[in-house]
């Protein structure tokens, strides 16, 4: 009968998906199991006294809860407490089930990925991936065993073990082209696309400064290489029916600067529509297409354009930083984002844990775009 009791009780505690409850629950018991005589207490003294039964209350705590899908802040950091043993319940699980229930998967207590997110031995092109954001994305996807092919004009700075970089001007089509001709040449092929690759080189002035070339420079970088790249590698993904392609738009395609990015805007805009066109085609072929909207980035092109705005105004690299500041409106996170917070956003995206996601646009902004 005693026998049956516990495993009733233990059943039925199994059976409550919320903390608390249990906790208000097992209060009833208490008291219930205190009044109690023999045989369903032995040791009525157990339950009533406050330190066996905080010993007794850590292992019920502590069990999972069948159907939860959350844990309370409270618990992802709680102490580490050895197995114990109690009549009741018996030995406690193992360390290892204990501390994967407080910490659930992709946890990872600090900034990072912790978790597998199931990219090993896939094949990434990143364009623009030795400066800014493109390093970052490079870094992270190499991190999670994807081989990486880095495509820019220069290596710029030294480029990471075990990555394949390619010299190669995307900003115009026979540049373009030789860069994917050697990509099917050593690979065959491409598991994931990021176009990472654009920026703007146009002066200060508004719309009255820009020529043809500065606005076919923007262009040409801005949209036509990521055109052009998805042209010549997307026909193997679609073949294959698996695929991932990023396109890093901007937020200034919502927010340009008049008086120096009219034409980068524009040309941001354009991709996110050829993005969100290509999506509705390729996606029921298997291939999945993400757009994600950086806002202000702490990159080396990001300082230079404030550099550039506060030397034709006149000021200095911080009062360069507030033009772009006020023109956005403000960041209420009341900083930049970080190149690596933008590249763990584009690695999660890609990873197959992300298998449901296309067509659609990620911004990460830190809330400088305002809500309607």
């Amino acid at each position: 009968m005693e026998c049956f009791f516990r495993k009733s009780v233990l059943l039925y505690w199994r059976s409550f998906a919320d903390i608390r409850t249990r906790l208000n629950l097992f209060c009833g018991f208490r008291q219930l199991l205190a009044q109690a005589g023999s045989p369903l207490n032995p040791h009525p003294d157990f339950l009533v006294s406050p330190l066996p039964f905080c010993a007794f209350l850590w292992p019920v705590c502590s069990t999972p809860i069948l159907g939860a899908t959350t844990v309370p802040q409270e618990y992802v950091h709680a102490p580490y407490v050895p197995p114990t043993h109690h009549p009741l319940l018996g030995r406690r699980r193992r360390d290892e089930r204990r501390r994967l229930y407080l910490h659930p998967v992709g946890f990872a207590g600090d900034f990072g990925m912790s978790f597998d997110l199931g990219l090993e031995g896939l094949r990434a092109v990143v364009t623009g991936g030795t400066q800014g954001i493109g390093a970052a994305v490079v870094s992270a996807l190499l991190e999670q065993g994807v081989q990486v092919i880095s495509v820019a004009r220069s290596s710029g700075r030294s480029i990471p073990d075990g990555v394949h970089f390619i010299a190669a001007d995307l900003g115009t089509a026979p540049g373009c082209a030789s860069a994917t001709d050697e990509v099917k040449k050593r690979f065959g092929g491409v598991d994931i696309i990021v176009n990472v690759l654009g920026g703007s080189s146009a002066p200060g002035g508004g719309f009255a400064v820009l020529d043809d070339e500065q606005w076919e420079d923007a262009l040409g970088l801005n949209l036509m290489a990521a055109v052009r790249v998805d042209r010549a590698l997307l026909p193997g993904m679609l073949e294959r029916g698996a695929g991932v392609i990023i396109h890093v738009t901007s937020i200034q395609r919502e927010l340009p600067l008049p008086e120096s990015t009219t034409a980068y805007a524009a040309a941001k805009a354009a991709l996110a529509t050829y993005s969100k066109s290509l999506s509705k085609e390729v996606t029921p072929k298997g291939v999945r297409v993400v757009r994600v909207s950086p806002g202000w980035v702490e990159t080396d092109a990001a300082v230079a354009l404030a550099q550039r705005l506060a030397q034709q105004a006149g000021t200095d690299y911080e009062g360069g930083k507030q033009i772009i500041m006020q023109a956005l409106g403000g960041i209420p996170l009341g900083r930049p984002a970080k190149p690596a917070e933008v590249a763990d956003l584009i690695t999660f995206l890609v990873s197959p844990r992300a298998a449901s996601i296309s067509g659609t646009e990620y911004v990460i902004d830190g809330g400088t775009v305002p809500t309607v």
